[in-house]
């Protein structure tokens, strides 16, 4: 029973790549358009905005059916993610500077000196 709901769990989890959310955005769209022509014009055909309504909400639920779960066709392309590098401690001490100042303040300090040596002449 656990497995079964693990199983249904991993459906609506909603781990899908990008491409399958392009695709399932397109799916949206296309079904909620064409369900919305379809039931216009049936709709318009039995001169009942009623009719139009529940074809438009039978639409509408079949395009959540389609599209909120995360089925397997929304995962067939996995993004390769880069590895995690943990940062060592001459990174940090790299990264941070000599003197617990940032590079880009270790690097703009001959640049300040020189903007203000032209300014005192």
């Amino acid at each position: 029973m656990s497995a079964m709901l693990d199983q249904v769990k991993g459906y609506f989890e909603g781990k899908v790549d990008f491409q399958g959310q392009r695709l399932a955005d397109r799916i949206n769209q296309e079904v909620l358009v064409m369900g919305a022509l379809l039931a216009l014009f049936v709709g318009f055909a039995f001169s009942s905005l009623q009719v139009m309504m529940l074809i438009f909400a039978a639409i509408s639920a079949v395009d959540f059916v389609l599209v909120v779960p995360a089925w397997p066709w929304y995962r067939r392309h996995q993004t390769k993610w880069l590895p995690n590098i943990p940062r060592s401690d001459a990174d940090e001490a790299k990264a941070t500077g000599e003197q617990g100042k940032s590079v880009d303040e270790v690097e703009k300090e001959p640049l300040l000196a020189a903007a203000e040596g032209k300014k005192a002449r």
